[in-house]
């Protein structure tokens, strides 16, 4: 499973999905491109929660046309909290992403999203106001 530490030895990592699992492998890239035929990657992203702190996880900066195709994940020790997913609009799944990022349900929105990689020489730059 990708961790922190992984993103931050390498930001550009590949992802594809294969036989119902989903893979992952660095790659050398410093920059993207918006998206073309082709593999799919994920970058380092940090994210600026409602109260200021930091956190760190990916998104697909190459194709920002909406937060279904960016795809942010802030990675926690307790788990992944995607921003996108159905599972976070639910009560329960909100208070439990804001226990996660260690942080009461009032101070986590908006999270502000940025890629440290950029794409075609801009980097991706988001905001989150629900989830």
């Amino acid at each position: 499973m990708l961790t922190v530490a992984d993103l931050l030895e390498t930001p550009v990592w590949e992802w594809r999905s294969e036989s119902d699992r989903e893979l992952v492998r660095p790659t050398d890239l410093r920059e993207l491109h918006e998206y073309r035929q082709g593999p799919v990657h994920i970058v380092l992203t940090t994210f600026t929660l409602g109260n200021g702190q930091l956190r760190q996880g990916y998104c697909s900066p190459a194709d920002s046309s909406g937060i279904g195709y960016t795809q942010p994940v802030i990675i926690t020790p307790s788990g992944r909290v995607p921003l996108w997913q159905e599972a976070t609009s639910s009560p329960e799944g909100f208070e439990r992403f804001a226990l996660w990022l260690e942080v009461d349900t009032s101070e986590m929105l908006p999270i502000k999203v940025e890629s440290r990689v950029p794409v075609d020489g801009s980097f991706y730059r988001g905001v989150v106001h629900a989830i």
